[in-house]
């Protein structure tokens, strides 16, 4: 840790240690982060990893992780832009500070760790990784989290140097990437306890949100300390950058994935806007005072989804949410209804993306006190809120629940879980070991080494110490995640004989 404690400096600290070398550099120490991101191997691998949905062999173009990402970038750049523009400088300053560069840095790498085929790839792998050892599983309790293994990823990825681990990111934009700033909730058991306060409607938010999601594994929550250090927020509580982010990644997946799905002749339109309007009664005002006499209709918008915002979030109002349905209606049907030509429906895809985001944008917050209970300073409140987790709605009841997709994705499951099995039976084989990949080999055998020197504490991250690894078979959720979709079927087809293979000039893999 540097001497000084003054906050603006502790923000462009390294975990390494390391200075801006000499010359001619003129950029930020931001700056240098994104050009560190987009220069990775990480990075581009995310070009052939699903964003929600695989493309379907007729589908048209789908965003991927790059692709989202890059937007995620943009619009969290312009949101800190935005922000600062209406804001008080002064009040921006006494919490954190608020760089829009730094926004951008951390839209850029917010998804580096996220394994093949999306979110089903992420609980697949958090399933199995929880699975204890005799029942085919890794036994590894903390399981497994995209958040969290992009902070992983980031500081303990592949070398860049022979000076430092990853990418050696300022403070600042480690923070700004760590939207949910803790380990998992301590209670990791699959107690029927536990199950109940999962599902609980009156159990505590709190716990659902920190056991769904996380930033750090246990072995570097000292790093992500150490990164956040120069932080007034308290823990638990995102950087000003962080819920920029944080924001810019709800606005893009919610507004993108609308678009995308329209244009890929997925989503049933009349029926949507059927949906809605069971919500709110004509000229956009509530059915109902309160959200209980909505009723839990198997609509997707008043029934089992709805419920479930109003139990997993503190800010949820009914009255808002109605408002928001009525709105989301409106501008499908303005949008969305008008003239089917391929061109026309082109054209009111991205007008309808344009205006949305640039609405959005303007609805974001910034306050001197939580927007709510445990929650950030900035972020998108009111209708504006509820209005992103309608069109989130959308895309999980219309899209990902059709049977094709299902069908889709069961297969996906069966990859995954596959190749974790096969590849930690070869991690088991002592006799074959030494044939493994080679990055899987190295990162399990330095957590191997690691685990039996455990006397001495090694938290260092340059010069000639190494990152903690935590569990050695952690090391297999590693290596897939530096797979593409098409390397993880093409691997587990391998190592299943599914696909029989010759060797080429450059080997098997």
């Amino acid at each position: 840790m540097p001497p000084s404690s003054d906050s603006s400096a502790m923000r462009n600290v390294r975990p390494s240690g390391r200075k801006r070398r000499g010359g001619a550099d003129y950029r930020s120490e931001a700056r240098r982060d994104c050009d560190r991101i987009i220069y990775s191997t990480e990075w581009r691998r995310l070009a052939g990893v699903t964003q929600v949905i695989s493309p379907l062999e007729d589908q048209a173009v789908l965003h991927n992780r790059l692709t989202h990402s890059e937007k995620v970038a943009q619009v969290a750049r312009t949101v800190a832009e935005s922000v600062c523009k209406r804001y008080d400088k002064a009040l921006v300053k006494r919490l954190g500070g608020l760089d829009p560069v730094v926004c951008e840095a951390a839209g850029l790498a917010h998804d580096l760790g996220h394994p093949p085929f999306g979110h089903v790839g992420e609980s697949t792998l958090d399933s199995i990784a929880r699975l204890d050892e005799k029942h085919g599983g890794l036994g590894l309790p903390q399981g497994f989290e995209g958040n969290a293994q992009t902070f992983r990823i980031v500081t303990q990825g592949s070398l860049r140097s022979l000076r430092y681990e990853g990418l050696d990111l300022t403070f600042a934009t480690l923070a700004a990437i760590a939207k949910y700033p803790w380990t998992r909730a301590r209670q990791i058991s699959d107690d029927e306890e536990h199950r109940k306060a999962l599902s609980a409607d009156d159990g505590d938010p709190e716990y659902r949100r920190k056991w769904r999601k996380f930033n750090a594994y246990e072995s570097q929550y000292d790093l992500l300390r150490r990164a956040r250090s120069w932080s007034p927020m308290p823990d638990g509580t995102q950087t000003l950058e962080a819920s920029t982010m944080d924001v810019a990644d709800d606005i893009a997946y919610a507004v993108h994935d609308l678009e995308d799905f329209y244009l890929g002749g997925l989503l049933d339109i009349p029926l949507i806007l059927h949906d809605l309007h069971a919500v709110f009664a004509p000229g956009g005002k509530p059915r109902t005072s309160t959200f209980s006499e909505i009723g839990n209709t198997g609509n997707p918008f008043s029934g089992e989804n709805a419920l479930r915002l109003k139990k997993d979030y503190l800010l949820f109002s009914g009255e808002e949410y109605q408002e928001a349905a009525a709105k989301v209606h409106q501008l499908l049907e303005y949008y969305f209804t008008s003239d089917p030509s391929a061109a026309s429906s082109e054209a009111s895809a991205r007008s309808a993306t344009s205006d949305l985001i640039g609405d959005l944008i303007g609805k974001v917050e910034l306050s001197e006190r939580p927007l709510w209970k445990n929650g950030p300073h900035l972020g998108l409140t009111g209708v504006a809120w509820h209005k992103v987790q309608i069109m989130k709605t959308i895309t999980r009841s219309y899209i990902i629940s059709r049977p094709d997709i299902a069908l889709l994705q069961r297969g996906q499951q069966t990859i995954i879980t596959g190749l974790v099995r096969l590849l930690r039976d070869w991690v088991s084989s002592i006799e074959d070991r030494k044939r493994l990949p080679k990055r899987l080999l190295t990162e399990f055998e330095l957590a191997e080494s690691q685990k039996q020197e455990s006397s001495t504490e090694k938290i260092g991250y340059g010069g000639e110490q190494q990152a903690p690894r935590g569990e050695p078979l952690r090391a297999i959720l590693d290596y897939i995640c530096t797979l593409t979709d098409q390397q993880c079927v093409v691997l587990y087809q391998k190592l299943s004989g599914i696909q029989v293979h010759r060797l080429g000039l450059i080997g098997a893999w």
